[in-house]
């Protein structure tokens, strides 16, 4: 696949500027409004990603020999088209309320990550599922560092065992904190540590060093 469509706007653009679409993916777009422009156009060999659409015209579209992966019905989009944002993983969670947490995407995703075998699933569609959505998360990714200077790209990894109050955790604060201030886009991972150091420097730039401590 040459394209990648992963919005309204790029989709129409494409369809207005070729007769024939062929050989490109459609990636997680609602296309319930536009089913229209399906039936009046010819697509042939595109895959549509979990994309939207009535019965109808995914029958059309299967007719002319496109490939259509539906939606998994499952608590996380596995056909993401872009990187997940702190306001969509901790929705419905509120500082003041820790228990808040258990309604948040973050929390129940984890949870069926969990129920269903962790990185070991116990069933062939959810071990499916999870390789799905790790492509999204790495194209989607790999788009957004296309955006940076690779020079001003900075990774901080390991450390699991850091505790808060140890001077290293603190030090790896300060070193995330200046370097984001000096306009270096700090990437770490998702666990304790030296790796939430980081982030939480990130956080905190362009901050008062005494709020941290």
């Amino acid at each position: 696949m040459n394209i990648k469509v992963e919005s309204i706007v790029h989709f129409l653009s494409v369809v207005n500027q070729h007769k024939l679409i062929k050989s490109v993916a459609f990636q997680a777009i609602d296309l319930t409004g536009y089913e229209d422009v399906i039936f009046e156009n010819d697509f042939e060999d595109c895959l549509f990603l979990g994309c939207d659409m009535s019965t109808k015209a995914q029958k059309k579209l299967i007719k002319t020999g496109n490939l259509f992966f539906p939606n998994m019905n499952l608590p996380f989009q596995v056909y993401r088209n872009k990187l997940y944002g702190h306001t969509e993983l901790y929705n419905s969670f509120s500082y003041t309320n820790h228990s808040s947490y258990t309604n948040t995407n973050d929390y129940l995703i984890y949870k069926y990550y969990e129920s269903t075998g962790k990185a070991d699933p116990t069933s062939i569609k959810d071990s499916l599922a999870q390789r799905l959505h790790d492509h999204s998360i790495t194209d989607s990714l790999h788009d957004y560092l296309l955006k940076w200077d690779s020079h001003r790209v900075v990774a901080i990894m390991g450390g699991h065992s850091l505790r808060r109050d140890a001077a290293d955790y603190r030090n790896i604060v300060f070193i995330s904190k200046v370097l984001a201030e000096r306009g270096h886009l700090m990437v770490s991972g998702g666990g304790p540590g030296g790796m939430e150091a980081t982030h939480l420097g990130t956080w905190m730039a362009h901050r008062d060093e005494k709020e941290i401590d």
